[in-house]
């Protein structure tokens, strides 16, 4: 073993010590601590990551409420979302509520921005077609201005005329994509319900969700 070999595994090892101790620190605190302040400490330091409102499915998007002043813009995630994983099937329910907001005026636009890791012809034309459900517009965020990245909203608001900051809406089911790029570019930002399992490379998130929402209690 080399020397550089020795000191990168014994750094490795110090950081893994100090963030092992920092979690212990964590855990103690939240478990024998005042539970109620320690829950206020993390909503406030983890306010970049809080969606304005949390539903269990799209069916119950409140378009009513959110279009309070005037017609809004809707930016949707796609995959567990929309739709399951792989899937280009939209829920009925879903469809039939975007045209009955459409032709009371509630809703002025929609488009559907989805990452696209592995580019390619096939993903991109899934997220067309799906789309074309919808009558939609849609966008598909490549690197390096995937979601969360704000040029990728500034990017989906630019496809909808007359859609800005203030009445348009964001709707995806992960925090650490549609939710903090939405609080990153100023626009409000509703958190749904994954609808099935995740791809490997995003369950990990899901992991890192769970311990948010267990220090924070949002509901």
């Amino acid at each position: 073993m080399t020397p550089l070999s020795v000191v990168f595994y014994t750094l490795a090892t110090v950081a893994s010590l100090v963030v092992i101790v920092c979690l212990f620190c964590i855990y103690r605190n939240y478990r024998y601590g005042d539970r109620q302040q320690w829950r206020e400490f993390w909503r406030k330091r983890l306010a970049w990551l809080k969606p304005d409102y949390i539903i269990n499915s799209l069916p119950q998007l409140d378009i009513v409420r959110l279009s309070h002043y005037g017609s809004i813009y809707l930016i949707l995630d796609l995959d567990n979302t929309l739709c399951y994983p792989g899937s280009e099937e939209i829920d009925p329910n879903v469809v039939d509520m975007i045209r009955t907001a459409r032709i009371r005026g509630l809703i002025g636009g929609v488009v559907i921005l989805s990452n696209i890791i592995f580019p390619s012809k096939k993903r991109e034309g899934r997220v067309a077609r799906v789309a074309q459900l919808l009558r939609a517009e849609y966008v598909c965020a490549v690197r390096p201005y995937t979601k969360p990245h704000p040029k990728a909203f500034l990017a989906a608001m630019a496809q909808l005329p007359g859609a800005n900051k203030h009445n348009t809406v964001v709707v995806g089911d992960q925090i650490f994509t549609d939710i903090r790029g939405a609080r990153r570019s100023g626009i409000r930002s509703v958190l749904v319900r994954p609808l099935g399992r995740d791809a490997v490379y995003i369950a990990y998130k899901r992991w890192l969700e769970g311990i948010v929402f267990r220090l924070t209690k949002w509901r």
